[in-house]
């Protein structure tokens, strides 16, 4: 009889990894709004181990300020992925916290915050988005924090751009090393049950890995398709 061993405990190093990759990826809210009109990130700490504290305000208006506990863990010590850390701060600010109470107060510099805890979302995620998930596989197509700008699926390919095609699919475009050529990876937004894809959905850039190691991508040519921006494009739709 198999007895299943109990899982050791996540590393600190991992979580260290986990709060900078979040750092990376909440940075841009700092000069972008997070949330329409102008709720953008005022700071970033580590809480604890596994967890990050994110302030946010209007603009300067510093008496808006609150603070988000973001776990970076879930219930069950997986890594829960930064984009959907990102929605919980855009639900948070989207009902102004209508729905729930802060769970302390601090004080910076004389200003009481309220702080709120958003580990109880952790479980269930908002809805995911077109921008959303379009937007988590960039993050995995032009690297991270540690290799900015390096495209991961092959060392013979670069990342080049995307567009949007419809609401349901999206086209990646990857360069071959040499300029040879640009491709277009038609990639599906939506799943089987007709449903935005989650975030926590397969990257193509492990895809890729695999199809261009295997040589299947070649099955995936759609012949025909013209686009003035790439030579060949590829079909994802049945890889992910």
């Amino acid at each position: 009889m198999d007895v299943e061993l109990p899982q050791p405990p996540p590393s600190l190093d991992f979580l260290d990894g986990l709060y900078q990759i979040l750092v990376w990826r909440i940075r841009d809210y700092v000069a972008v709004p997070l949330r329409r009109p102008a709720t953008t990130v005022r700071g970033i700490v580590r809480q604890g181990l596994r967890t990050a504290r994110v302030f946010l305000f209007d603009e300067t208006d510093f008496a808006t300020s609150v603070a988000v506990d973001l776990p970076l863990l879930d219930s069950a010590d997986e890594q829960i992925p930064h984009i959907r850390n990102v929605d919980m701060l855009r639900q948070l600010t989207g009902s102004r916290f209508a729905d729930h109470r802060p769970v302390a107060d601090m004080v910076v510099e004389g200003q009481t915050i309220p702080v709120y805890d958003a580990a109880v979302m952790a479980n269930t995620p908002p809805p995911a988005t077109l921008q959303t998930q379009v937007h988590t596989t960039l993050l995995g197509l032009t690297g991270g924090p540690r290799n900015p700008g390096d495209l991961t699926p092959s060392a013979d390919l670069t990342f080049a751009g995307f567009l949007i095609l419809s609401p349901t699919t999206v086209r990646y475009y990857l360069d071959l090393v040499g300029g040879q050529m640009t491709i277009g990876i038609d990639v599906p937004l939506v799943g089987q049950d007709g449903n935005i894809r989650g975030s926590g959905a397969s990257f193509p850039d492990i895809k890729l890995q695999e199809l261009f190691g295997t040589g299947t991508i070649n099955r995936l040519e759609r012949p025909g398709v013209r686009d003035d921006y790439c030579g060949i494009v590829y079909d994802m739709s049945g890889w992910m």
